[in-house]
C-alpha cells in the first residue's frame, strides 16, 4: 500500500468559507474556515466550507483503498454529538471569492450553498473537543480519479438549525504552522511487476509487489513482435514472484490484481528471454542477410553467383550482365529503421533493424503481350513477368535459416511488400523490374 498526502498552502490552494443569510453575497476568504450554525444576537447564519485537494500525485490507474481528512480546531460550539458532512463538490469553478449565492463571486451556483452530489459523501459525529477526522472519504476520493479530475473538491456541511449557535471552525490554508492546514492522505494500491531473465533459456521469474494483503494477482504476458496476445501465465496470493518457462525473445508482460478493495493493474513492462536455443535465431549483420536472401533465390530458380548476387555500393549496379544468359537477380537493400526500444531491451549487442529488400529482375528476353518471343519490340517490359512469381515463391514467408547454422536471421518471416513497374532498358536492351520484400533481424553490435 502506498500512501499520498496532501496539505492545503495558501499560495498554491484554494479554500474558503461561505455563508448564508446577510453575507450570502460576501466572500469570506480568511484564516478560518466555518462549518454549521453561528448565531449572535439573531437567528444566525449558516456556514459552509470549500476545500481543493490536487490529485496530481495520485498516480493513473491507482486503486483508491481509503482517505482521511484532517480539520485541526480553531474554536468549536457543538451542542450534543453533531455530524458533519463531507460532499464532493461538482462546481469546479469556483474560486476563494465564491459566496453562497455564487461560485466565483459572480456566476450563480445552481444551488444556493454549492453544487454537491451526496454520492459516496463522507462524514463524522463530533464529540466537541480536538481536530475533526473524518476517515471514510475514499470512495469519494476514487470517485474523482474514475473521472480523471485534478483535484477532489469537497463541500463541508454541518448543523443547519437556526437559533443556537453549533458549529467547528478550523484553521485554513492560511495557517503559519503546516500542521494546522487541512490535510488528506490517501492511501492507494499500484502494483509493480518485473521479470528477470534466467538467461539459459528457460524462461523468467516475474516479482510482483504493492499489492493488497490477500489479493491474488494473474500474470499476463504477450509477445512484444505481432499483435498484442496476452494470456495468463500465472497467478499467486499477495507480493512475491511468479516462475514462468517462455521461449527465447521479446514480451510484454502487467499483473491484475483482486483484492478486498478491488481491482486494480500494473502499468506494462518489456522484458527480454534469451539463453538456449529456441528460437534459433542469432544477432547478425546485413552483408549475412543480403547473403541468405541471395543463396535462397539460388536455391529456387536454380541460379549461380553471376546470375543472382548481392550489392551494397552503387558502384556494383554497373556490373556488367552475366555472358551466356538472358536473366539475373540482384539484391541490396531499401534502407530501413532501428527499434531503439528493443535495442533497450536487448543488451547494448543487440539491435533490431526492420528493413527493406529489393531483388531486381533484369532480362533481354524480348517478348510481346501474348508472350512469344521476338526480336524487336516497343517494349521488352514483358519479358520479365514470367519471373515475378518465382522470385515471390522463393522469399515469400521464409525465415533465411543460415547454411550449417540451424539458426535463423529474421525476428519475423520474409513480407513481400509490392513491386515497381516493368522498365524497359537501354540500347542494349536488357530490362528490369523491383520486387520489395519486408525484413526484420537483429544486428550484430559487437562486430564491425
Amino acid at each position: 500500500m502506498a500512501t499520498l498526502e496532501v496539505i492545503l498552502a495558501e499560495a498554491s490552494s484554494k479554500d474558503c468559507r461561505i455563508s448564508s443569510g446577510s453575507n450570502a453575497d460576501v466572500a469570506n476568504d480568511s484564516s478560518q474556515l466555518m462549518i454549521g450554525t453561528f448565531t449572535i444576537g439573531g437567528p444566525g447564519n449558516f456556514y459552509r466550507s470549500l476545500l481543493s485537494f490536487p490529485l496530481t500525485g495520485l498516480p493513473s490507474g491507482a486503486l483508491v483503498a481509503g482517505a482521511v481528512l484532517t480539520l485541526a480546531r480553531l474554536a468549536s460550539t457543538v451542542v450534543g454529538t453533531p455530524t458533519f458532512t463531507f460532499q464532493r463538490l461538482t462546481q469546479l469553478g469556483w474560486t476563494e471569492d465564491g459566496t453562497w449565492n455564487r461560485y466565483d463571486g459572480t456566476n450563480l451556483w445552481a444551488s444556493a450553498g454549492g453544487d454537491s452530489t451526496p454520492t459516496n459523501a463522507g462524514n463524522v459525529v463530533y464529540g466537541g473537543s480536538g481536530s475533526l477526522v473524518v476517515s471514510n472519504l475514499g470512495e469519494l476520493v476514487a470517485d474523482a480519479a474514475a473521472l480523471s479530475l485534478a483535484s477532489v473538491d469537497l463541500l463541508a456541511i454541518g448543523p443547519e438549525s437556526l437559533g443556537t449557535s453549533n458549529y467547528f471552525t478550523a484553521h485554513s490554508s492560511a495557517a503559519t504552522d503546516p500542521a494546522d492546514r487541512p490535510k488528506l492522505v490517501i492511501t492507494y494500491y499500484l502494483p509493480t511487476i518485473s521479470v528477470a531473465d534466467n538467461g539459459d533459456g528457460t524462461g523468467g521469474v516475474a516479482t510482483i509487489a504493492g499489492t493488497e494483503a490477500g489479493s491474488t494477482n494473474t500474470v499476463y504476458v504477450a509477445p512484444a513482435t505481432g499483435p498484442p496476445a496476452f494470456a495468463s501465465e500465472g497467478n499467486r496470493s499477495g507480493d512475491g514472484t511468479v516462475n514462468r518457462g517462455l521461449a527465447n525473445g521479446t514480451y510484454w508482460a502487467y499483473v491484475t490484481s483482486v483484492g478486498a478493495s478491488g481491482t486494480v493493474s500494473s502499468q506494462l513492462v518489456f522484458f527480454t528471454v534469451s539463453g538456449g536455443t529456441d528460437p534459433a535465431r542469432i544477432a547478425t549483420t546485413l552483408p549475412v542477410v543480403l547473403e541468405a536472401v541471395a543463396a535462397r533465390l539460388r536455391t529456387e530458380l536454380d541460379l549461380n553467383e553471376s546470375t543472382c548476387y548481392w550489392m551494397l555500393d552503387r558502384e556494383d549496379e554497373d556490373r556488367p550482365p552475366p555472358t551466356g544468359s538472358n536473366f539475373y537477380l540482384t539484391v541490396k537493400p531499401d534502407g530501413g529503421e532501428f527499434d531503439r526500444g528493443l535495442f533497450e531491451g536487448g543488451g547494448p549487442d543487440q539491435l533490431t533493424d526492420s528493413t527493406g529488400v529489393v531483388v531486381t529482375i533484369h532480362t533481354h528476353t524480348q517478348l510481346d503481350r501474348g508472350g512469344r518471343d521476338k526480336q524487336v519490340l516497343l517494349s521488352a517490359s514483358a519479358g520479365l513477368l514470367p519471373y515475378l512469381k518465382p522470385v515471390l515463391r522463393a522469399l515469400s514467408g521464409h525465415d533465411l535459416i543460415l547454411s550449417g547454422s540451424g539458426n535463423t536471421c529474421l525476428r519475423e518471416l520474409i513480407r513481400p511488400v509490392g513491386y515497381s513497374a516493368p522498365v524497359r532498358g537501354n540500347k542494349d536492351r536488357w530490362s528490369r523490374m523491383d520486387v520489395y520484400f519486408a525484413l526484420s533481424f537483429d544486428w550484430d553490435m559487437s562486430e564491425d
